[in-house]
C-alpha cells in the first residue's frame, strides 16, 4: 500500500513504481491480446521528456514492439455546438471586478502547487493591488491556502467559490484575464497534459504556467503565455507582471485561440479514435497502418 505523506501526497517514488506497475501489466496483456492500442499524447513516444531521455523507461510504443497498431488520441477541448455552457452565479463578481482576476479551475491536492499560487499574491500586488486569484474546485488545500492568505494578509485577493458545476466553468474562464497552471513538477504533471490548457486557449485566455515539459512545450510553440519555475513564487509574480498589459495578454491569448481552432481539437483526435475503433471491426486490423493525430 502506498504511504501518504504529512501534505496529502504520495511519495514521488511510490507514485512512479504503481504507476510503472499498473503500466507494465496492461502491456504485457497487449502484446498478446490487443489488436490495436489507444493511448494519449501524453503516453506517446513523442511526448517530450521521453523524446529526451529524461526516463529510462522504455514508452508504450517501444513495448508493443510493434505487435499491435498504436493511435495517439489528443486530451483535446469539443469546440461544437454541443459544448454545455450556461452562466455561472459567479459571473458578475468576477465581470465587475475592477483589478487583474488570474482563474485556476481543478484539483486542489497538494502537487498543484496552489500554495505557491497564494504565496505569490503579496508580490503581484505590487504590479496591481486588485489582483484577485481565483481557484475553483475542491480538494485538501483549501484550509491550507485559506489560513496561509490570512498568513500573508492577501485574503482579499484570494477568492475560492468551491466546486462548480462544469456547465458553468465556461462561463467564469470568460471572465478571466489569465488562466493559471501552477502544477508542481512530478513524473506525472510532466507527461500529461489537463484538459484546463486547451479550455482556457479556447477562449483566448493568455496562460501562466510551470516548467512541466507538456505545459513548457504547449506555450512556448504557441507563443501563448509565460512559464515560470514551479516552486518559486517570486517568478510566478514576475510572469504575471509581464502579463499587467491588456494588448500583450490580448496578442497571447489571440494565439492559443488559433492553435486551439487549427490543431488542439477534438473533432480532428475523434477521427483518429474512430479510425482505431474501425480497425477493430475490420478483418484487416492486423495490415492497418497506424495513425497520428495532428497534435502527437
Amino acid at each position: 500500500m502506498l504511504s501518504r505523506l504529512e501534505n496529502g501526497g504520495v511519495s514521488p517514488s511510490l507514485e512512479s513504481l504503481a504507476a510503472h506497475v499498473r503500466e507494465a501489466r496492461m502491456l504485457r496483456r497487449l502484446g498478446h491480446d490487443a489488436r490495436i492500442c489507444v493511448v494519449d499524447n501524453g503516453s506517446s513516444d513523442d511526448t517530450p521528456n521521453r523524446a529526451r531521455g529524461a526516463f529510462p523507461e522504455v514508452s508504450v510504443v517501444e513495448l508493443v514492439q510493434g505487435k499491435v497498431p498504436v493511435w495517439v488520441v489528443g486530451n483535446t477541448p469539443r469546440l461544437d455546438a454541443a459544448y454545455e455552457s450556461r452562466r455561472s452565479p459567479l459571473i458578475d463578481q468576477l465581470a465587475n471586478h475592477p483589478g487583474l482576476v488570474l482563474l485556476y479551475v481543478g484539483n486542489m491536492d497538494a502537487k498543484r502547487g496552489l500554495d505557491m499560487f497564494v504565496r505569490a499574491l503579496p508580490s503581484i500586488k505590487r504590479t496591481d493591488p486588485r489582483a484577485l486569484a481565483v481557484i475553483i474546485g475542491k480538494g485538501v488545500m483549501e484550509p491550507k491556502l485559506r489560513a496561509l492568505a490570512r498568513e500573508l494578509n492577501v485574503e482579499e485577493n484570494l477568492l475560492l467559490p468551491g466546486w462548480v458545476d462544469q456547465r458553468d466553468v465556461p462561463s467564469l474562464i470568460a471572465e478571466a484575464d489569465i488562466g493559471m497552471i501552477p502544477h508542481l513538477l512530478t513524473e506525472h504533471t510532466d507527461t500529461t497534459i489537463p484538459n484546463k490548457i486547451f479550455d482556457y486557449m479556447a477562449q483566448g485566455k493568455p496562460l501562466v504556467v510551470t516548467q512541466c515539459a507538456t505545459l513548457k512545450q504547449i506555450v512556448e510553440e504557441c507563443g501563448c503565455g509565460r512559464v515560470y519555475a514551479d516552486r518559486d513564487p517570486e517568478a510566478l509574480a514576475a510572469a504575471v507582471a509581464t502579463l499587467a498589459d491588456a494588448g500583450v495578454r490580448a496578442a497571447l491569448g489571440e494565439a492559443g485561440r488559433r492553435a486551439v481552432h487549427e490543431r488542439y481539437r477534438w473533432d480532428q483526435d475523434a477521427r483518429v479514435l474512430q479510425a482505431a475503433l474501425g480497425a477493430v471491426t475490420s478483418s484487416h486490423a492486423s495490415a492497418a497502418s497506424p495513425l497520428r493525430s495532428t497534435q502527437a
